[in-house]
């Protein structure tokens, strides 16, 4: 009698090891979601009021494909702020190339201008573009240090 208690114990524990070495299989590695912040995009919104930055030069400084621009706030004139404030505000990107938005845009400002009759400041912009006093990207958290190490003067809003 104690030979089959002794067995069906034995038979017992041998089959809890082989169904605890199975589900031992079906363990997979989680990573926690601080490992990879460098890898992480986000929407970013950069002041560059001070670095000069114009619509001929923008391909200059965000010329990474992996930094996405969707828009653009021009600078405006304090002469003529008070007019141009409420219509010349933010222009989002619409096309996938940034020459294609910027000829876009150039072009809406230009309209905008000869509207209100400041045919002086269209000639302004075919020869130096418009003046840009924020950019809002897509980009990783690298790329954006990396951006801000390169040009001192971008703030991030």
């Amino acid at each position: 009698m104690i030979k089959k208690i002794i067995t069906i114990i034995l038979f017992i524990l041998v089959i809890n090891i082989l169904i605890t070495f199975k589900k031992e299989d079906n363990i997979k590695p989680v990573f926690s979601e601080s490992e990879n912040n460098s890898i992480d995009y986000a929407i970013y919104d950069l002041r560059v009021d001070d670095l000069g930055i114009t619509t001929k030069n923008l391909n200059n400084y965000f010329f990474d494909r992996d930094i996405k621009i969707l828009g653009i706030t021009p600078k405006i004139n304090s002469l003529y702020q008070k007019k141009l404030d409420n219509q010349a505000r933010y222009y989002a990107f619409k096309n996938k190339t940034i020459s294609n938005n910027i000829n876009e845009f150039e072009s809406t400002f230009k309209a905008l201008l000869g509207k209100y009759g400041f045919n002086g400041e269209i000639e302004k912009v075919d020869l130096n573009g418009v003046g840009i006093s924020k950019i809002k990207i897509y980009a990783s958290d690298s790329k954006v240090r990396k951006l801000i190490n390169n040009y001192s003067k971008i703030k991030i809003q």
